[in-house]
């Protein structure tokens, strides 16, 4: 197993540094695990990645692209070391001819779909942490009964259970199918597969073919692909079990229909939900591309962006998608100014023209067409992100959102000369009870307290404050706990989750429930007395 030292390297933003600058306050810990121009072990020079993925423990994986970047021409990193290069034998002594797709599961076991080269023989196989699974040729338990695997063309692997777009051979014909089911000690066991042909809920139209985009949440599926209809192929979205959206039917908003031409992408996860990403038609002519969580619509091409205020939505034929366990929708959008964010609903986690700590500023967070650019952990702080850097282009980092979510409010600078810093650190679990908020950058020897509500609002010179107030509605404030910012400017408030002040008492969080903070604290103006806010930052509960 081969060390690749420029793939890991050492963490790019400490806690401390993230309090130091608003572009870094606002961008999550980054570390950079591989950029275009690094060099492998074999000598190669990395031109581009794809296919990252990332479990709940921290196991991360991606395709490594050289040379023109095909199938060919790929290696794959786990962890920060290439353990399989095209060219590369396995230990059946099978030859890797290329290197065709992968997956994380929650628990970190890789699997990855290699074509080999059998003394002439191209086989597709399937690898879990190295060991074999299923290869071109084996036997698969199926409703006709076992048929025999011809190829396999994507595969997604989590909780013991398989995603397989392939043909298989039925009585000397191969068919189009995709398997799903589960892996056990005694074999593989059949859920469901779809056959070339079959209706499948949801449509009229029957099933041609898996395509691409396979995504394994648990018990639950998505996948883009072709049903056959009356002219010819149609793209849809299959999600466990029924075709939830296809060229030609309703769209989220009536009187719209799909228009799947350029495909869409559909996202679920264990806890169901239905996260579909694709382009609409007017009923003028035309269309516009929206994003749709169950139905209801989350993002409109040409309408503003939520949670990024003066940013409208750009043209997007699809756009990468990621929904966690608690059913919040991460996705990718360009903007029609230029440029691209990274969204987790109304709360940006990246954009273009922010800066990283280290100086390099972000060019696009949507570098690769139509791929899907992140992964992400199943409760969204931690993702896997192709991202594009002035001067460097292609880079796969590590994004560690920690607690605290930016709001979309800018904080006024105070006397120091720097707005004033807010950080979420510890836990945001009721049950744990263990949340603090540090303020730092303020005046030094300045009195303050923190602030809390339930509602995010902007409102400039509060107060007649020298600052803007990020918070609406009713606003909680942390008296018991006043503090002096010393000489170190910082003051830290431990926040009890089972008694956060509001104006009528206190009360209990509830999982779920959005929590914004902001510091008041006083200030001087030109040697006039006032006060001041610093930027705010919002804790979901769990």
């Amino acid at each position: 197993m081969a060390t690749l030292p420029t793939i890991r390297v050492a963490r790019a933003a400490t806690a401390a540094s993230l309090l130091s600058s608003l572009t870094a306050a606002q961008t999550p810990d980054v570390t950079v695990l591989a950029r275009a121009g690094d060099v492998l072990p074999s000598g190669e020079t990395i031109v581009d990645m794809s296919g990252a993925q990332i479990g709940n423990d921290g196991t991360w994986a991606a395709l490594l692209l050289y040379g023109g970047g095909t199938p060919l021409e790929r290696a794959l990193a786990v962890d920060g070391s290439v353990v399989l290069e095209v060219g590369d034998s396995l230990s059946s002594g099978s030859i890797v001819y290329s290197l065709n797709d992968l997956s994380v599961s929650r628990s970190g076991e890789v699997t990855v779909l290699v074509r080999t080269d059998d003394g002439g023989t191209i086989t597709d196989r399937v690898l879990v942490d190295g060991a074999p699974l299923v290869a071109g040729g084996d036997s698969i338990p199926t409703p006709l009964g076992p048929l025999e695997v011809q190829g396999i063309r994507a595969i997604d692997f989590d909780d013991g259970r398989l995603t397989m777009i392939c043909t298989l051979l039925s009585t000397s014909t191969i068919v189009e199918a995709t398997w799903y089911g589960r892996v056990t000690p005694g074999g593989m066991i059949d859920d469901v597969v779809w056959f070339e042909g079959d209706l499948i809920p949801g449509s009229p139209n029957p099933f041609e073919r898996g395509v691409i985009d396979t995504d394994l949440s648990g018990t639950y599926t998505s996948l883009a692909v072709e049903l056959d209809g009356p002219s010819g192929p149609i793209a849809a979205i299959l999600q466990s079990g029924n075709i939830v959206a296809e060229h030609g039917g309703p769209a989220p908003i009536p009187g719209r229909a799909w228009d799947f031409t350029l495909r869409g992408r559909g996202r679920t996860s264990v806890n169901a939900g239905s996260l579909i990403a694709g382009v609409t038609t007017l009923p003028g002519g035309g269309t516009e591309s929206i994003i749709a969580l169950d139905g209801n619509v989350l993002v409109r091409e040409g309408q503003p962006l939520p949670g990024l205020p003066g940013e409208t939505v750009g043209a997007f034929p699809t756009a990468p998608l990621f929904l966690t366990d608690a059913l919040s929708p991460l996705f990718v959008v360009p903007l029609a100014g230029g440029g691209s964010a990274l969204m987790e609903g109304d709360i940006p986690i990246l954009r273009s023209g922010q800066s990283l700590p280290g100086g390099q500023v972000i060019d696009g967070v949507l570098p690769s067409g139509l791929g899907q650019t992140f992964d992400a952990t199943t409760d969204g702080r931690t993702l896997i992100q192709v991202i594009d850097v002035s001067g460097i282009g292609n880079t796969l980092v590590l994004l560690e959102r920690g607690l605290g979510d930016p709001v979309a409010c800018t904080p006024e600078p105070n006397s120091s000369g720097a707005p004033g810093r807010l950080r979420a650190e510890g836990s945001n679990s009721i049950g744990a009870n263990d949340l603090t908020i540090t303020a730092a950058s303020l005046p030094l020897s300045s009195f303050g307290y923190l602030l809390t509500s339930r509602t995010a609002q902007t409102t400039p010179m509060a107060g007649g404050s020298a600052g803007t107030l990020c918070l609406g509605g009713e606003i909680g404030r942390f008296v018991g706990q006043v503090a002096s910012s010393g000489t170190t400017g910082r003051i830290t408030t431990i926040v009890d989750l089972n008694a956060i002040p509001q104006p009528t008492g206190f009360v209990t969080g509830a999982a779920g429930e959005r929590w914004t903070f902001q510091l008041w604290h006083r200030d001087g103006v030109m040697g006039v007395a006032t006060s001041n806010f610093t930027e705010a930052v919002s804790v979901t509960l769990q």
